[in-house]
This record gives C-alpha cells, sequence and structure tokens, in this order.
C-alpha cells in the first residue's frame, strides 16, 4: 500500500482538525525549490526544517505540528501533496461526492456548464454527487473532454477531427457520437 494514502487516512481518523488547509500550506512551502535544497541538505538537522515550517505556517495547533514533526522525521515533506491529494479523495469518498475534471477550449458559461454537467451525471452512480472543476486548454479547439476517476470522456472537435482523419486513411471506422 502506498505510504501517501497511509498517512491520509490516519488524519482521516483524527476529527475535529482542519487538515485541508494545513497540508496546502505545506504543499505551497515544500514546492519551493529553495525550501527542496534544505531538504536535500545533509547538514540540517529536521529540528531544525520543523521550526522553520511551523514559523512559516504561523498558528499550527499542536496536531498539525505533530504531523509536521512526523513528516519532517520520517522524509515524507516531499510527499505533502500526494499526501493531500489522497486526504481529499478519501474525503471525497466518504462524502460520496466524485471529482469531475471538465477541460474545454475557453471559459464557459454557465448555460454551458448546465449542459457539460447534465451530460456528465450520466455517467456517475445516482447516490453520487458530483464536484465539478473546470480547466481550459490551448490544445483544444472546441467541446470539452471529462475525467470521472481517470474514465476519460472525449467530446473534443479535436477528437471528431482525429476520427475523420483515421477514417479517411483508412485505420477506423466511423463512429458517430
Amino acid at each position: 500500500m502506498d505510504i501517501d494514502i497511509q498517512y491520509a487516512r490516519a488524519l482521516m481518523q483524527i476529527h475535529r482538525v482542519e487538515w485541508l488547509p494545513i497540508l496546502e500550506q505545506l504543499e505551497k512551502v515544500t514546492d519551493n525549490p529553495e525550501f527542496q535544497d534544505l531538504l536535500s541538505n545533509p547538514f540540517v538537522a529536521y529540528k531544525s526544517i520543523i521550526e522553520l515550517l511551523t514559523t512559516c505556517l504561523g498558528s499550527t495547533n499542536q496536531k498539525q505540528k505533530n504531523l509536521i514533526h512526523i513528516l519532517a522525521k520520517n522524509k515524507r515533506l516531499m510527499h505533502v501533496k500526494k499526501i493531500r491529494l489522497a486526504y481529499q479523495q478519501l474525503q471525497r469518498e466518504k462524502n460520496k461526492e466524485q471529482l469531475v475534471t471538465v477541460t474545454t477550449a475557453q471559459k464557459t458559461t454557465k448555460a454551458q456548464q448546465k449542459i457539460i454537467e447534465s451530460f456528465a451525471t450520466t455517467y456517475l452512480e445516482k447516490k453520487i454527487k458530483p464536484l465539478f472543476q473546470y480547466q481550459e486548454s490551448a490544445e483544444l479547439i472546441g467541446g470539452f473532454i471529462l475525467n470521472i476517476n481517470d474514465y476519460i470522456i472525449n467530446k473534443s472537435v479535436t477528437q471528431q477531427l482525429d476520427y475523420v482523419c483515421q477514417f479517411i486513411e483508412g485505420e477506423h471506422t466511423w463512429q458517430h457520437n
């Protein structure tokens, strides 16, 4: 089992602590190239790193400080992003939510979002609440791509053009969805 998931599961067991904000703040600091250089320096004691982090993060409760301590001591600070992502996934599972990432060529209007979200919900279980996250990609001409738990539904103009090219070249039979 992945160690990052184990940390996330441990955090899920500790109630009455807001873990997501501290994980997000830790991620910002640990993604900094200068901080990464500091972590890889064998002459810097982990206790010094803990002091630096608690100073950078400001007000933290004892449980959050304990998390920083265990991550630093076990040399897991470079894994904070994976721990945060695993923690968020566990939270969504607990709340019966599903992240749906929608990639479009440009910013979508509310009306477009309503149409896309209506289409996307047909791919979800009835008891699951979708959490839509929109992003833009210059690689798309139009249409959209849905990512639902690594299940990709490509309704982009680029994909349709690829189908046309493959059909003309004889590599694909025509399927219009």
